[in-house]
């Protein structure tokens, strides 16, 4: 079996990990009992790439089969990954000894909701990844329909539409995100965010398609 992985964004520049203690200490607490292997902060995109090789380097016989990132995110960024440095991103990821399948969690809000013109970092993500045809590897990539609580490690996950309802006061943040066609101007290819529980907050991407 491969190893699952749960890593929780710093407050650093270029990452907005401020408000996440209650992960950290969830990840501290639970990941070993849950299955997982824990980073309760990492400090920059390549920081957390060199993290989870040495957790790989120190079993040698495991591959990467799940990697849930816990961090603040929107519809285009769940926190230091973006719409920009998504190719980077995905350069690097391949590095990593992963699993033939393998699934990564972007456990940030609103990470599945394509805004109008744009498509989801979710998608933009497991566009840029690895595919079948050139690296044997089948990637998908999971973001969330909304305002998320909890983490898939323990499947305690639950969006919500409207940002006050899961208590996100904060100026600058939408309300909730409308419905909207995607990038390529087809509708009913996602719709805004909203309330769900469970596996029912994730919507799935491989290669740059929607599968879930």
């Amino acid at each position: 079996m491969g190893k699952k992985i749960i890593a929780v964004a710093g407050n650093h520049p270029g990452l907005s990990g401020r408000g996440l203690g209650r992960y950290r200490n969830k990840v501290r607490n639970d990941a070993a009992a849950n299955g997982y292997a824990g980073l309760d902060t990492f400090s920059s995109i390549a920081n957390l790439v060199s993290s989870i090789q040495g957790i790989l380097d120190a079993d040698n016989y495991n591959c990467l089969e799940e990697l849930v990132i816990v961090a603040h995110g929107s519809p285009g960024a769940s926190d230091g990954i973006t719409a920009a440095n998504a190719a980077n991103f995905a350069t690097a990821f391949k590095t990593l000894r992963l699993c033939d399948e393998v699934s990564l969690y972007l456990n940030s809000c609103n990470t599945a909701i394509n805004t109008r013109g744009h498509f989801c970092i979710a998608q933009i993500v497991s566009a840029a990844g690895p595919t079948i045809a050139n690296d044997n590897i089948k990637l998908t990539v999971y973001g969330s329909v909304g305002y998320l609580r909890g983490t898939h490690m323990d499947e305690s996950t639950r969006t919500f539409g409207d940002r006050l309802a899961a208590g996100i006061h904060g100026a600058g943040y939408p309300r909730g995100y409308p419905d909207a066609p995607d990038a390529s101007g087809n509708p009913g290819v996602s719709v805004g965010s909203y309330n769900a529980v469970g596996n029912a907050v994730w919507r799935g991407y491989r290669e740059g398609r929607r599968i879930q």
